[in-house]
């Protein structure tokens, strides 16, 4: 699912992490009038204290019919797929997806090596960009280290290799 493919659909994003903020920048850069209500902690909300007219900030937990009443929901990578509340969402027909799933859609010719498992993988991205650019490739590290891949949604320069930290 492309960004675009969002602009006429009911959108919420949920966490408003790293990730989340990408994703709400990136949105609000391509989608500007698109409506979105973001769930988030009564910090993260005052943080982005954007006078956006078109955002939402709830500072609830979601309940399964607060998600339900999305088409789409951009979900943060910390909030585990098993919740109860996202799964009667799912049964619902909402459906989930994340920041980086959306860069990817973004980027489909992108030539990437992604780096997931339990430990190790900062040390393992960071090593494979260090040789790639030793070999003179033009070289993005992103995700989990370095910036959220939305947040280089359009690089002025655009990289030979993407080498992406995933979470697990």
């Amino acid at each position: 699912m492309r960004i675009a493919d969002l602009a006429s659909l009911r959108v919420a994003i949920w966490g408003l992490g790293r990730e989340g903020h990408a994703a709400h920048t990136a949105l609000r850069q391509r989608l500007p009038e698109l409506p979105l209500t973001v769930f988030c902690s009564d910090a993260e909300a005052h943080f982005m204290a954007t006078d956006h007219a078109h955002d939402r900030y709830v500072t609830e937990a979601p309940s399964a019919a607060d998600l339900a009443a999305f088409d789409v929901v951009i979900k943060s990578p910390g909030i585990s797929m098993y919740r109860p509340e996202l799964i009667e969402a799912q049964r619902n027909g909402t459906r989930f997806t994340s920041a980086t799933a959306l860069w990817f859609a973004e980027n489909p010719d992108a030539r990437v090596i992604a780096v997931t498992g339990t430990k190790g993988k900062s040390t393992t991205s960071a090593l494979i960009a260090h040789l790639l650019r030793a070999l003179g490739r033009r070289t993005a590290l992103a995700g989990n280290i370095g910036l959220p891949l939305l947040e280089l949604l359009d690089p002025p320069l655009a990289p030979d290799w993407w080498v992406v930290e995933l979470s697990s």
